[in-house]
């Protein structure tokens, strides 16, 4: 006996009996059975019945043997009818025990509560009796009472030590002392009839059923019991849909993938145990209606704009509408109760393909679709970029094709949206890009068209470099100037375009020269007072900075003499850290030359010049420069211009003389002499007649130079020469005074 049988033998038990009874091949009405062996599927109990004659029917009956013992003993009773044998005979339950044989089980014996399992008796005057008994309180079978169907019907008792062939026959037999039957140990000459020949092999018959889950999403499911571990085989027709075992209890399911069309899904299940046909159910899964869209009908023309699209399909089931190839999704819904669903869509003119898609119940996908405006033309949706020609200070625009009617909506990189148009007759529509949702550098934008957010189209637009802050150097801040027209000025971003205004009204304008100086006159006359006012800068594609100036207007300042810059000429080469500043000016002004960070320089206007020497203690360091000269007149700057020189890497500087220190005493005799100078110059230490040492300054404009010979001991050198001596023949000298002490080494 297979492992599958032996468990599901275990499991059947009294319980069972109320199962459908396989009787002989006799018809009893209502509860009739074929005359053919019924499937091992089906088999639970027998019943044990015998058509002795026309009106002779024998069947295997329950009764008191010992009241004492509450033991029940099995009769064979003869009744006149089919039905009233069927009506008083005892169902058994099979319980398989292996190579086809089997145990017959009686109901519980309620006064033990045990189970009782029909055994052939001892050996009396040549019979053995038959009754029921229990092994043990357990409820454990008997070992050695198990039968054998015969090819005769009868069944054969194999219990080990027993004498004889007992056999299990229709026959009645009756005992002398008391009317009771006994089973002969002969060959039996008649049996009970209808016995199925797989009676040793009984199994759970298959039960199986469809169901949906109300999550629509989910798919189907095709569940039930079995055959514990038998193979379980999902079919559509001829198609295997699936293939699982059964669980140890018998349970067994399957998730059926969507057939994604309407109607009932018809499905076979069968079960297979140990290579055996096992039975099968049949199952039906509805799906309900597929989805259908009932308007507009397929060919027809509609106008563009709003149109109302209806449809039906499978009630509760979502609904989605799409647009351009499936692409655009127009219209999200629900199939109401009656089955029909609606929804609005904003199409274009020329031909569009509509497709409805159905989700319904068991994740059942099924679509429809139609064309509507057939062969009308369409236009390509197409989105680009551009600043103005003219000022490209003015805010950029997005331009492009769309269909006429349909709505253009433009975002920036990170979403937010910039603006939208409506596209004209002509196909074309156009957006203006707000500023203030731009930034410096290259900017990305997406357009769509709405209702086809899957078509978008992007472009990118150079907002250039982050821009230069606004500088406002007149009036200066907190200055004063004279009432009237006043001139503003200042620096900022080359190109871009400067708006002096007040809180309600502008004051004037300007534009930043390539040089990124910018000036312009007040285009209103302003009066006496405080005036605390903004100074925008727009820049490429309309990005504004703004700042807030102060200043006041008072007495009347003079006719300012606009400055200029002789010397250093634009790109000089200078030879000194500390280069002289000259120029010309508005008499009495004051002359600043300055950096970002520092002022360099300052001087006056005297008889209309000027001179601005670098102070030695901040010298300049090598290098390029493009300084800021402004003149400023009674505490207002009027005006700034620009300087352009180089410092060399060779300039002038100063000899310097560290040590020895003046008037100091040395203790050796071959003393070094340290100090600074113009890198690449000569040194020499010395008097007119004799050279003590010399060196060549360094890169870093450090020297030093130790003695040639020793210099004598207690001697004093007072006015030695150190003398620096550029490639250019340029010399420059220092003293040093020193001793050398007596006793230097």
């Amino acid at each position: 006996m297979s492992k599958k049988t032996k468990r599901i033998a275990k499991g059947l038990g009294a319980s069972a009996l109320a199962v459908a009874t396989i009787a002989s091949g006799l018809s009893f009405g209502a509860a009739s059975a074929s005359a053919a062996p019924a499937p091992a599927g089906s088999l639970r109990t027998v019943q044990l019945i015998s058509q002795q004659g026309p009106s002779t029917f024998n069947t295997l009956t329950a009764e008191a043997f010992n009241a004492n013992e509450n033991v029940q003993v099995q009769d064979v009773a003869t009744y006149s009818t089919a039905a009233i044998a069927q009506r008083y005979g005892i169902h058994l339950t099979v319980r398989p025990t292996g190579d086809g044989r089997f145990q017959l089980l009686a109901p519980l014996d309620l006064t033990k509560n045990r189970e009782l399992c029909l055994v052939s008796g001892s050996r009396n005057y040549d019979y053995f009796s038959y009754f029921l008994t229990c092994a043990d309180d357990t409820g454990k079978p008997t070992p050695g009472t198990s039968l054998k169907q015969e090819q005769s019907g009868a069944l054969r008792f194999t219990e080990t030590g027993s004498t004889g062939k007992p056999y299990l026959t229709g026959r009645t037999f009756n005992w002398n002392r008391d009317i009771k039957t006994f089973a002969t140990a002969d060959a039996p000459d008649s049996s009970w009839i209808g016995l199925p020949d797989n009676l040793g092999a009984a199994y759970m018959q298959l039960e199986a059923s469809g169901s949906f889950d109300t999550d629509i999403a989910k798919k189907a499911t095709v569940s039930g019991t079995a055959e514990p571990d038998a193979t379980i085989t999902l079919k559509s027709g001829t198609t295997t849909l699936g293939t699982t075992t059964a669980a140890a209890d018998g349970t067994y399911s399957f998730d059926v993938d969507a057939p994604n069309k309407g109607g009932a899904l018809a499905l076979t299940v069968t079960q297979t145990i140990d290579g055996k046909d096992g039975g099968s159910k049949d199952v039906s899964l509805d799906y309900g209606k597929a989805v259908a869209i009932t308007g507009p009908e397929d060919q027809e023309e509609v106008p563009a704009g709003s149109t109302a699209i209806t449809g039906s399909g499978e009630a509760g089931s979502d609904v989605q509408v799409f647009d351009n190839s499936g692409r655009t999704p127009v219209i999200s819904t629900k199939v109401r109760s009656n089955g029909t669903w609606s929804g609005t869509a904003t199409l274009t003119a020329g031909e569009h393909t509509l497709e409805a898609k159905q989700m319904s119940k068991g994740a059942n996908t099924t679509s429809a679709s139609v064309t509507v405006n057939p062969g009308e033309a369409t236009v390509d949706f197409t989105a680009a970029g551009r600043f103005d020609a003219q000022d490209v200070t003015k805010p950029a625009v997005a331009h492009g094709s769309a269909p006429a009617g349909s709505t253009v909506i433009l975002r920036n990189s990170v979403g937010t949206e910039i603006g939208r148009a409506v596209a004209g007759a002509d196909d074309t529509y156009q957006i203006t890009i707000d500023p203030t949702k731009a930034t410096s550098g290259v900017n990305t934008f997406s357009a769509i068209v709405q209702g086809d957010a899957g078509n978008a189209k992007t472009f990118t637009l150079d907002y250039g470099m982050p821009a230069a802050p606004v500088v406002v150097t007149t009036p200066a801040q907190n200055g004063t100037v004279e009432p009237g027209t006043v001139r503003f000025a200042g620096t900022g971003q080359a190109d871009s375009k400067i708006v002096v205004r007040g809180s309600v009204r502008q004051v004037a304008t300007a534009t930043v020269n390539a040089q990124g100086a910018w000036a312009g006159n007040s285009t209103v006359q302003l009066d006496k007072g405080s005036y605390n006012l903004y100074f925008d800068q727009t820049s490429k594609g309309g990005l504004k900075r703004t700042i807030q100036h102060a200043f006041t207007i008072g007495e009347t300042a003079p006719v300012v003499t606009q400055h200029t810059v002789t010397s250093p000429s634009a790109d000089q080469v200078l030879d000194t850290l500390t280069p002289e500043f000259r120029g010309t000016g508005h008499e009495g002004a004051t002359i600043t030359v300055r950096g970002s960070s520092r002022v360099v320089a300052t001087g006056t206007v005297r008889n209309g010049q000027w001179v601005a020497t670098t102070s030695a203690a901040s010298p300049l360091a090598p290098g390029e420069y493009n300084l800021y000269v402004d003149q400023t007149v009674r505490g207002t700057v009027t005006g700034t211009v620009r300087v352009k020189f180089t410092v060399s890497n060779e300039a002038f500087r100063e000899l310097t003389l560290s040590a020895p220190a003046q008037n100091a005493n040395v203790t050796v005799l071959r003393p070094t002499f340290v100090g600074t100078a113009t890198p690449g110059a000569q040194i020499r230490v010395g008097s007119s007649r004799t050279t003590v040492a010399t060196a060549t300054v360094g890169a870093d404009g450090t020297w030093s130079a130790t003695a040639d010979f020793d210099l004598a001991r207690g001697g004093t050198y007072a006015g030695l020469e150190v003398k620096q001596t550029l490639k250019s023949g340029k010399t420059s000298t220092v003293s040093s005074s020193f001793t050398v002490d007596r006793n230097a080494q």
